[in-house]
């Protein structure tokens, strides 16, 4: 990977920087306004936009969750653990690609600073 990405995809997120500063869980509110925790790409996506990408949140356990929209995760240094509610793990490492339907729930395991995955999301 290119310096110049790497370093881009590396800096500290203002989210990650308030969970460095011991607000350690997810802000469900950035994410979704309904009880259930359904990530909504409404939230995530410029209006009229079908796809985007945004770098993973590191430092932090996100939550049982599931989107409203398709979801492409690239992993592209370290490795990041997700559980399905069917009890299936599966860690993604360098190179990895997981495709996730909409409404898949799932949970992520925290990952550290040098663990660098890329996000898609994808309008159906």
């Amino acid at each position: 990977m290119r310096n110049d990405i790497y370093d881009l995809l590396n800096r500290i997120t203002d989210e990650e920087k308030m969970i460095l500063e011991g607000d350690a869980s997810i802000r469900k509110e950035l994410y979704t306004s309904e009880d259930e925790f359904v990530i909504d790409s409404g939230k995530l996506l410029a209006q009229g936009k079908l796809i985007d990408i945004r770098p993973h949140t590191r430092f932090a356990y996100f939550p049982t969750h599931r989107h409203n929209y398709i979801e492409m995760v690239c992993m592209l240094k370290g490795h990041l653990t997700t559980h399905f509610v069917d009890g299936e793990t599966l860690t993604l490492h360098e190179g990895d690609i997981l495709l996730l339907n909409r409404h898949a729930r799932h949970d992520i395991e925290p990952c550290g600073k040098d663990d660098i995955a890329i996000n898609f999301i994808i309008l159906p």
